[in-house]
């Protein structure tokens, strides 16, 4: 062990109104009072979460096995928080973050050969749809991409290269590969369009010259329809590393700017740390408070934001806050981060 780092035992508390059903957490879990709630890695059902929130239940918390942190650098010295992992129900090891512990359940769309300005479009309303997201563009790794991930959904921008794409979807579906296609076109009269539909199954097909917010609402409607997850499926949101690197700075007044570290990030809200608590009392935030200008440092680029804040957590100093104005910039960011992780957990 180097000299900055230290060896500690740490607890963690996670709130019961952010759980998923086949939740697992990595320690013996209680609630509030000492009450043991579940053995490590014992999943909880929808029943279970249903149980803790009608007893008024809010958080649990859990201690998990001895971690090595770094030291700061900070005046304070305080220790910098680390993304927790959680065990997999499975028997490969992997790992999976506690807010993607039900991705075994989620859709998964698999976007092919869609240009950048389509995806990145795409890609941040997908994810705040609770929906997984996974990029395609060379056909020749979609088996792998398949065997990796749980994928339901696959879209195809049929314009480019459509009949190779054709030829590979008809390879699959021979093999018994079951998932929605769905295809969007430039012109319901070419031969392709027609070849799609005649020798393969489409579940949709959508015009791709409509506005591009109608193209994503008509393809989230559509995997919405074949989800039989959909009631239970909440927006994705993930923890955030020291990889991730996403600095906050809160801004008061000329003088005065909050710096914080992020914890926690979706496309609705974002959850990070105060660097320092120099006033004592979380700068006197409250619940409901509008925060005008917040600046979101994201893959090395500041992005203005207003939020609004929906929690405090006082003991740990960490504020979460929801978007109640976010610019496109930051949407992007966001899913990127999002789509980062989820390819990592393969």
């Amino acid at each position: 062990m180097s000299e900055n780092e230290k060896i500690l035992y740490r607890k963690y508390e996670v709130k019961v109104k952010f759980m998923n059903p086949g939740t697992c957490l990595a320690g013996d879990t209680y609630d509030e009072k000492g009450h043991k709630i579940k053995s490590a890695n014992e999943m909880f059902t929808k029943s279970d979460i249903d149980f803790l929130k009608s007893k008024g239940i809010e958080k649990l918390y859990y201690e998990k096995e001895q971690v090595r942190v770094e030291k700061t650098i900070e005046e304070n010295n305080q220790i910098k928080q680390i993304s927790t992992s959680l065990p997999k129900k499975s028997n490969d090891h992997k790992h999976v973050p506690v807010f993607l512990s039900d991705i075994h359940r989620r859709p998964g769309l698999l976007v092919c050969n869609l240009s950048n300005e389509k995806y990145d479009f795409f890609m941040p309303r997908i994810i705040a749809n609770g929906i997984s997201l996974y990029r395609l563009d060379e056909e020749d790794q979609i088996e792998i991409v398949l065997k990796r991930y749980r994928i339901t959904h696959l879209i195809v921008d049929i314009d480019f290269d459509g009949y190779k794409w054709l030829h590979l979807i008809n390879k699959l579906n021979h093999e018994n590969n079951s998932f929605h296609i769905i295809i969007i076109y430039g012109n319901p009269q070419s031969e392709i369009y027609s070849n799609f539909h005649a020798k393969t199954v489409i579940t949709s097909s959508f015009d791709k010259n409509m506005p591009q917010k109608d193209l994503v609402k008509k393809t989230i409607e559509k995997i919405n329809e074949t989800d039989p997850y959909y009631s239970e499926r909440s927006h994705l949101k993930v923890l955030i590393n020291e990889i991730d690197n996403i600095k906050i700075d809160v801004y008061i007044s000329q003088s005065l700017i909050i710096g914080g570290i992020g914890y926690v990030i979706s496309p609705l809200e974002l959850t990070f740390s105060l660097i320092k608590d120099v006033l004592g009392e979380m700068y006197n935030f409250s619940v409901g408070d509008h925060l005008d200008r917040i600046g979101i440092t994201i893959f090395g680029k500041i992005i203005l934001a207003q939020a609004e804040v929906t929690s405090l957590d006082r003991e740990n100093k960490r504020i979460t806050i929801r978007f109640t104005h976010r610019s496109e910039s930051l949407l992007v960011g966001i899913g990127k981060i999002i789509t980062g992780k989820l390819n990592d957990l393969a």
